[in-house]
Parts: C-alpha cells; structure tokens; sequence
C-alpha cells in the first residue's frame, strides 16, 4: 500500500512527464483515474488472498 505522500508525488510525476509531451490536463485526469481504479483492484485481491 503507497502512502498518500508517496501517491501525491507520483500524481505529479505523471502531470510533468506529460507536461513534457504536450498532453492535456483531461487526458492526465483520465489516466490517472484509471490506475487509481487499477490500484483499488489491486489492493481488493490483496486483501482477499490474505483472508
């Protein structure tokens, strides 16, 4: 499990990293959406192999 530091600091590495490549701010919102989602999954099967 990341720590909420460690996740705000990721967010902005991905914000720079496509600042660099000229994408729009929706499109980094979206993609971020979409490993917050993957990251839920995750940590959800996790949980469920420990029980």
């Amino acid at each position: 499990m990341r720590s909420i530091k460690e996740t705000e600091r990721l967010k902005t590495q991905m914000k720079e990293r496509a600042r660099g490549r000229g994408i729009k701010t929706r499109e980094i919102k979206k993609r971020g959406r979409e490993e917050e989602d993957q990251m839920r999954i995750e940590t959800s099967l996790k949980r469920a192999k420990m029980e």
